[in-house]
């Protein structure tokens, strides 16, 4: 059991408020289950999937959702972080620079999504398309395909990159903006089981959602660099223009959808993707 309070009161204020309202609350010990040893949630059927959607708003997108083995156990080595910060960049020869030359997207952003912190990790790229990027969605993943394919080119992990994302972690630490109290509550109460609870790793936990804890591992970064595979991901293509072109609607929101798999030419495109970086 964990508990965060944020508060404008002194410390011996809080203390008696906190001891007052949470006093008969029982601890029940309950262990943090780990999920490690459970099957993988996705077979070779639910992957390899494109996923037409009609939106709420008229807002034309394409997300991957690469459907990863967890890196939980080596969250210190901050391994999606390196790449989310490489796919999501917006310089010069980046994917999303690409992309924009050829009018086919406005916006690029990448992430990481953690379902279930111990059985899977789920790397996300989301494009903001044109209609033209609609159009051709499947130069789209054939664009980050080649990204891909020119990261291994280059040796896979860079240890000056990862040492440039250090150093911006110690600056976001360091410069930190105050949020909501409460965001910040939940977030950290979740964290605390992340740890031992001894008090040096509790002092700790603001500290570690920046910082880079270990040094830098070329070999779990490559590894997971090679496991991204188009036929272990799903697509969503968000558009009004698949309006009375869909085969079904979801049940609770009733949203207008279809699904199919991933036609061999995107899959083709994706692994063969060779671009020209100017």
């Amino acid at each position: 059991m964990s508990l965060v309070v944020c508060t404008p009161d002194d410390l011996d204020t809080m203390q008696s408020q906190v001891e007052t309202i949470f006093k008969d609350v029982e601890n029940k010990n309950i262990v943090y289950k780990s999920l490690g040893e459970d099957d993988f949630p996705y077979d070779n059927e639910g992957l390899g999937k494109v996923v037409r959607l009609v939106p709420i708003t008229d807002a034309d997108t394409l997300k991957v959702s690469f459907m990863m083995p967890s890196v939980y156990e080596k969250r210190a080595k901050r391994i999606v972080n390196y790449w989310t910060h490489l796919f999501g960049h917006e310089s010069e020869g980046s994917i999303f620079d690409l992309l924009k030359k050829e009018g086919l997207a406005t916006g690029l952003s990448a992430g990481e999504y953690v379902p279930m912190e111990s059985l899977i990790s789920v790397f996300n790229i989301s494009v903001d398309l044109t209609k033209k990027g609609l159009e051709q969605w499947e130069h789209v993943l054939e664009t980050i395909g080649a990204y891909l394919n020119k990261m291994k080119e280059l040796g896979g992990a860079q240890k000056w990159v990862y040492e440039e994302n250090k150093s911006l972690g110690e600056m976001s630490f360091k410069f930190y903006e105050k949020g909501s109290g409460v965001d910040q509550c939940v977030n950290y109460a979740a964290k605390i089981h992340e740890t031992d609870y001894s008090a040096e790793q509790l002092s700790d936990i603001i500290y570690k959602k920046y910082a880079y804890g270990e040094e830098f591992d070329k070999e779990a970064l490559d590894d997971f660099l090679n496991q991204i595979s188009l036929d272990r991901a799903i697509v969503i293509i968000s558009s009004k223009d698949f309006e009375g072109h869909t085969e079904t609607n979801e049940e609770i929101f009733n949203t207008a959808y279809s699904i199919a798999r991933l036609p061999d030419s995107a899959l083709k495109s994706f692994v063969e993707g060779k671009l020209t970086w100017r």
